[in-house]
This record gives C-alpha cells, sequence and structure tokens, in this order.
C-alpha cells in the first residue's frame, strides 16, 4: 500500500470513527496531525520528481542528493505511518488491519539499500 493510499484510508478512518459524540476528523489534534501528513507526502513528492527530472534530463544521477532521499523519504514515512497507527488508536496495532502492516515495513525501509547512518555518511562528506 502507498503512502498516499495510507493517508486517503485514514482520512476516511477519522471520518468514521466518533470520540465523545463527533468524529475525529473534527477534533483540531486530528486535523493538524493530518494537515502535517498531507504536506510531508507533498514534499517528498516534490523532491523525488526533482531528482527524476534530473535524472531524465542528464542520463546521470546526483549520488549526493540520492543519498539526501535515501535519509528523508523513508524517515519520512516512518513520521507519516506512526501518524496514521496513531489516529487509528489501539486497533493499529493489530494485524489484521493494513496500517498494522506498514507500520512493521517501514521500518525496513530505512535499513536497506543503505542505512540512513550510511547515506549520513555519504552527504556527510561531501560537506
Amino acid at each position: 500500500m502507498s503512502r498516499r493510499r495510507a493517508f486517503k484510508k485514514r482520512v476516511k478512518f477519522t471520518r468514521q470513527r466518533k470520540a465523545f459524540c463527533q468524529p475525529i476528523i473534527d477534533s483540531q489534534n486530528t486535523c493538524f496531525k493530518l494537515a502535517e501528513i498531507k504536506t510531508e507526502l507533498a514534499l517528498g513528492r516534490a523532491f523525488l520528481d526533482d531528482l527524476l527530472r534530473d535524472y531524465l534530463r542528464t542520463g546521470a544521477l546526483d549520488t549526493t542528493r540520492c543519498a539526501m532521499a535515501k535519509i528523508w523519504l523513508p524517515e519520512m514515512e516512518g513520521r507519516i505511518i506512526d501518524g496514521c497507527v496513531q489516529l487509528h488508536g489501539g486497533a493499529g496495532y493489530m494485524d489484521e488491519y493494513p496500517v498494522s502492516r506498514l507500520y512493521s515495513a517501514e521500518r525496513l525501509h530505512r535499513i536497506f539499500a543503505g542505512t540512513t547512518e550510511i547515506m549520513r555518511l555519504m552527504v556527510g562528506r561531501t560537506i
């Protein structure tokens, strides 16, 4: 499931889930959390699109910028999925909900294809 689909499902869920006799999407905290997630998704997409545009234009990858993306995008994914689990409540930890499986899987994205620490080292060496 993509991060955008996870976000859309959380919006739908927060419209249906009620606390104190009202949908939780009506609470300021939920609204702020969803706004943060939507913003991070847009920023991540813009950064990735920019990298792809440069690659298509030049035929070469900028190693430093790719390492920066490998640092930021999985960290962003972690924040987004964590926020989605939080909005889902205790049920977010139950494996029958896709958000729980995403929560488990997203951790791997900070490890494979080079850990975040290795990527930071690569970027740091260019400074």
